[in-house]
This record gives structure tokens, C-alpha cells and sequence, in this order.
């Protein structure tokens, strides 16, 4: 991939955000001439299939249901881990789309082009939320995405093959909701992103940085007050580097959170006993897994991993959830996902 590739926004999207009115965006500079990534084999000719979920909402009395399956020893494992929590009533929205409750189709597609997503969303007047990565050399990808309207309703971008200078200027009065690194077939950094206009109800102080080790993920959260809600481990060349989305951590958007990294679906569920819910899983490059966690504020929720596409459409139904987050691996030859899960409705 020598250049970046065309714009994909919303059909028919003409939405010009005004200039950003909280923190400016900040990255640190962009690492070049490093190894690639260890990245998923090629993928081609997968069945995509999407869903989509719409219901009212059910007034329950608080159950817990665990399901805990344990990883492959020093795997990234190939058993689910499910933990559903349900709360009585009230569907009120959050402030993001990870969080927010209100019902609303809800699709979940995987080696799909950029034509064919494209397609997809003017099919069905419809968002992306999340992107990744299948198969760079194509590309094709692995997306989530909802019906672009009521309360969800927005003005968005969705760009792939770009460097972090070219994402740059794209960025002004925007702000990323997703994020994945990968390296071309030049080993060269390239970003997938999607982004929402940074303004009025949506304005928020954020953030994003790629290149940099957990150390500097913990500096640059506790300077700028924030909390994670995007974490992409890459191998830089034999290095552990992070491209992380962060927002700040006040007011509407404040929840306690934590993130690990290089940890077992064990530990992880360690912490989710505690009162928290994750918000982001994927498989950590040198092993194990990478995980954002929020505390529990009485949303319905799941968490899956090492389950193929069609298992994860039945997860969304069995639940009556949508994808909040979506990681694609290779697991014994077979294209799985790690997936976290939120109420929708």
C-alpha cells in the first residue's frame, strides 16, 4: 500500500465540524523504519455476516451469570469467557457509544473490503463504531457498526492506509473513536481509524498517541487526567508499543478505570469480580491479553474470546447486546474474535 486510500464517510455525509473546543489532540512522534507487525495471515473468501439487534427495554431482577472457560496454558486461549451481569429497568444513555444503552440496529461484519463496507453502510443508513484489520494486502476488514440515527445519530469518518501525519490535519474539530495499527507491505506504520465531529454534545477533552510503552500510557493518563477507551498493542520490531484513545476523566465521563496488558483471562476476571466491566479485550502480540476495564454501572454486559464470527452473531441475540469492542486472531488456523458486549435495549 504506497498511498493512503479513499475516504469512506457515512453516505452521503457532509457534516463540517466546527474547530475542536476541548484539549487538543496530542501524539508523540511517529517511530519509522522498525520490523513489521506480526499480523494476521492472509484471509480471503471468509463468510461476512451481519445482525443486527433492536429491543425494548426489560425490567430484570439483578442476576450474575459466570462463565468462565480457562485460556489454553500460556495461549491466548480457545474457550469463551462470559460474564453477563443484568440490572433492574432504566436503559438511560451514557455518553459514548460503548457505554449508552438506547436500543439500535446493530451489524457485525468481518472480511469485508472497503467496497463492500461501503455498501453496507448505505445499506442500512449505518456507522462504523469499531474497525480492524483482517488482511492488510487486500485490505480487507473486520468492523462493527449501528443505524446512524436517534440518539446515536452523528456525523463520522472512517479512514485506512494513512500514516499519523496524514491522520493529522484530518483530525481538526474531529476526534477517533477507533483505532488500529498495522504495517503495509513496505513496513511501514499505517493506521485504520474512525472518527466522530468534536462538538457540542460530543465534545469531550481527548487524546491519542502511538509508539509508546506502558509507562508512558500511565504518565500521559495521569497528565491528562484521563481514562482509556481505545488499547492497540503492536510488535514494533521486537517492542511492545501501544496506540491508545484516551478522554478525560471528568464529570459526565468519569468512571473509575484500569488497564492491564500481557495478563491471563484469569486475572482479568480477578479484577471483573471486583465491580468492573470491560470495555476493550484483545490479544496481546507477546502473549496473553490486553484489556480495558470500567467500573459496573448497572448496564447489562459480556465478554467473549476465541469465538468464530457466526458464535459471536449468537452471543448478540442469546444477550441482546451489540459490540462495544471487537479484536480478530488466528487460533489453530481459524479466524476468532475477542469481543466486548454492551445492553442494547
Amino acid at each position: 500500500m504506497a498511498s493512503p486510500q479513499p475516504v469512506y464517510p457515512s453516505g452521503g455525509e457532509t457534516y463540517l465540524a466546527s474547530p475542536q473546543l476541548g484539549d487538543t489532540a496530542e501524539r508523540l512522534p511517529e517511530i519509522r523504519n522498525h520490523g513489521p507487525e506480526e499480523r494476521l495471515p492472509e484471509i480471503r473468501n471468509r463468510e461476512a455476516a451481519g445482525f443486527w439487534l433492536s429491543r425494548k427495554c426489560l425490567i430484570a431482577t439483578i442476576v450474575l451469570l459466570v462463565v468462565v472457560i480457562a485460556a489454553v496454558a500460556g495461549g491466548v486461549g480457545g474457550a469463551l469467557a462470559h460474564r453477563n451481569r443484568q440490572r433492574t429497568g432504566a436503559c438511560d444513555p451514557s455518553t459514548n457509544d460503548q457505554l449508552s444503552t438506547i436500543p439500535i440496529p446493530a451489524w457485525f461484519y468481518w472480511g469485508q473490503t472497503a467496497s463492500q463496507i461501503s455498501s453496507l453502510l448505505n445499506k442500512y443508513n449505518a456507522r462504523l463504531t469499531q474497525i480492524r484489520i483482517d488482511d492488510p494486502s487486500v485490505p480487507t476488514f473486520t468492523v462493527s457498526m449501528i443505524q446512524n440515527t436517534g440518539a446515536y445519530q452523528s456525523g463520522w469518518w472512517w479512514y485506512y492506509g494513512y500514516t499519523a501525519d496524514a491522520l493529522s490535519p484530518l483530525l481538526d474539530g474531529k476526534r477517533l473513536i477507533s483505532i488500529d495499527p498495522y504495517f503495509d507491505a513496505s513496513s511501514n506504520l499505517r493506521f485504520a481509524v474512525v472518527m466522530v465531529p468534536n462538538d457540542g454534545p460530543q465534545n469531550r477533552g481527548w487524546w491519542w498517541y502511538y509508539g509508546i510503552d506502558s509507562d508512558t500510557v500511565n504518565s500521559l493518563l495521569q497528565k491528562n487526567q484521563a481514562r482509556l477507551i481505545a488499547l492497540r498493542a503492536y510488535n514494533d520490531h521486537g517492542v511492545r508499543h501501544f496506540a491508545i484513545i484516551m478522554i478525560s476523566n471528568t464529570a459526565q465521563d468519569f468512571r473509575n478505570s484500569e488497564w492491564y496488558y500481557g495478563v491471563s483471562i484469569q486475572e482479568i476476571s480477578s479484577r471483573i469480580d471486583t465491580g468492573l466491566r470491560p470495555i476493550a479485550i484483545s490479544p496481546d502480540p507477546f502473549g496473553q491479553w490486553d484489556t480495558i476495564l470500567v467500573s459496573w454501572g448497572g448496564e447489562n454486559w459480556s465478554w467473549y474470546y476465541g469465538l468464530s464470527g457466526q458464535a459471536i452473531l449468537d452471543t448478540m441475540g442469546k444477550d441482546m447486546t451489540r459490540l462495544v469492542d471487537v479484536s480478530n486472531y488466528i487460533l489453530n488456523g481459524a479466524l476468532v474474535f475477542s469481543v466486548a458486549e454492551t445492553e442494547n435495549g
